[in-house]
């Protein structure tokens, strides 16, 4: 079966990149107040990267479904997000 570039590239998987980005500078200055970062976001890294395997688990890696729930998820999680500040 051929994997397309939108099945490996998943709104989850780009919000696990961007969490990859202060884990990486919290790394670089753990001695500072920025290592905290590595504890905010490895977790949400983490859970990105698990619900993602297992949305694909459960869609059977339809990649239109794997979009459709994942966008609705990451745009819920904006919006409560957004109201909640």
């Amino acid at each position: 079966m051929k994997k397309y570039l939108m099945y490996h590239c998943t709104p989850f998987i780009v919000a696990a990149v961007l969490c990859l980005i202060p884990i990486v500078f919290g790394l670089i200055t753990i001695t500072s107040l920025r290592g905290l970062s590595l504890l905010l976001f490895l977790p949400a890294l983490l859970l990105l990267l698990g619900v993602d395997s297992v949305i694909k688990a459960w869609t059977k890696g339809n990649v239109n479904y794997v979009w459709i729930i994942e966008a609705l998820v990451v745009g819920v999680i904006l919006i409560t997000w957004r109201f909640a500040l």
